[in-house]
């Protein structure tokens, strides 16, 4: 039985090919048609790359592909892109990160969120899973409107948009999260999605149109330091 990345790499007529995520969607599922399911296709697509930012979150995924724009990748070169060493590709002895790279570098504080919230994701809420179905790890999971931050499944089974925020969330942030909720419920055929925003603060228009909202939740995280002696 053929894999999912075996399947992406068939796509590619060329190593200079360059084919945007939709288009690997629609040649793989017009090949094998009810095989894999976009959100899995679209997962492959950025966890066999050697440099998206997300990659690392896939570490059995084989590395075939090399991410040349968000949402644009070709085959790797090693010889033209570089070497690839622990999840990034290397030049001249240093790092070249793309531009979505250094984009993400400055939401640090989201990703330790993400991190710290995947070891223990009950601790948001009784019962909560992560979703590690159709190939997922439950983060940075992509769909058509953007990457989730953490996806879940309560413990009714039904599925959890969590969206992270290292500051204050606004009032836009409820557009992005209904946004993925309908998404992820397209692509998963699932019957019904919520949504919980995690921040350390809300703004006031936020709070008044969660309340109209009732399948988004909105919860505040608290960071708390801890100390020992070093000597």
């Amino acid at each position: 039985m053929i894999t999912c990345a075996q399947a992406i790499k068939e796509v590619f007529k060329s190593k200079d090919q360059v084919l945007t995520t939709k288009q690997i969607i629609d040649a793989v599922q017009e090949k094998y048609p009810n095989t894999w399911k976009e959100v899995t296709i679209r997962t492959h697509t950025m966890g066999c790359s050697v440099n998206h930012t997300s990659s690392k979150w896939y570490p059995s995924f084989p590395k075939f592909l090399y991410t040349v724009s968000p949402g644009q990748v070709r085959l790797y070169d090693p010889e033209k892109d570089g070497e690839f060493t622990d999840g990034a590709v290397m030049a001249g002895g240093e790092d070249t990160p793309t531009e979505e790279a250094a984009l993400e570098m400055t939401l640090s504080l989201e990703k330790d969120l993400q991190e710290y919230l995947s070891k223990d994701i009950k601790q948001i809420e009784p019962g909560l899973i992560l979703y590690t179905e159709e190939g997922l790890t439950g983060r940075e999971v992509p769909t058509d409107a953007g990457k989730i931050d953490i996806l879940a499944k309560d413990k009714k089974g039904k599925l959890v948009v969590i969206e992270l925020k290292a500051t204050k969330a606004t009032y836009s942030t409820l557009g992005q999260v209904l946004s993925y909720m309908a998404s992820i419920k397209a692509e998963l055929k699932a019957d019904s999605v919520r949504g919980i925003i995690i921040a350390e603060d809300f703004d006031k228009k936020l709070k008044y149109a969660v309340s109209e909202v009732p399948q988004v939740t909105l919860i505040k995280y608290r960071i708390k330091f801890g100390f020992e002696k070093a000597v």
